[in-house]
C-alpha cells in the first residue's frame, strides 16, 4: 500500500456553498519553496452554473511554474464537494497541465471550471 502524504487527503466543509480543497495552498506552496502560478476560474464562467443558477463560486489552481505540476486546487460553490474525485485523482497522480489540457471534460459541467483554473494558471482561460 501507498503511503497518501497528508496534503493529498481530500478537505471539505459541507455547508452551503461548499468549501473544497486538496494540495497545497498558494501560501503553503511559496512557503516550500515553489515558484508558483495561480489560476482562478468563476463559477459566473461556466455553462452548467449558469444553467443552473449557481453563479457564486470559484475553483483555484495552484500550479509549479517550472513543470506545470499541480500543487493544489481549492473551490468554494454549491455542491462542488462533487469535483473533489477528480481534484483527488490529479494531485496524487501528480498531474501537470499538459495532462489536464490533454483530458476532454462534458459541457455543460462543473468540472469545466475546474479545466477552466487549470487553463488560467497559464494564461490561457477560454471562458474568462
Amino acid at each position: 500500500m501507498v503511503p497518501v502524504a497528508a496534503e493529498d487527503v481530500p478537505r471539505a466543509v459541507y455547508c452551503q456553498p461548499n468549501v473544497v480543497s486538496v494540495g497545497l495552498t498558494a501560501a503553503q506552496a511559496v512557503q516550500r519553496g515553489y515558484e508558483i502560478k495561480v489560476g482562478r476560474s468563476p463559477f459566473a464562467a461556466n455553462g452548467r452554473a449558469v444553467c443552473t443558477g449557481h453563479l457564486e463560486g470559484f475553483m483555484k489552481v495552484v500550479t509549479d511554474a517550472r513543470d506545470g505540476r499541480i500543487l493544489g486546487i481549492q473551490g468554494i460553490g454549491h455542491e462542488i464537494a462533487e469535483l473533489l474525485g477528480e481534484m483527488v485523482v490529479l494531485r496524487r497522480l501528480r498531474a501537470t497541465v499538459a495532462d489536464v489540457e490533454g483530458l476532454a471534460h462534458a459541457h455543460p459541467t462543473m468540472t469545466e471550471a475546474l479545466a477552466e483554473a487549470v487553463y488560467a494558471s497559464q494564461g490561457r482561460a477560454l471562458h474568462i
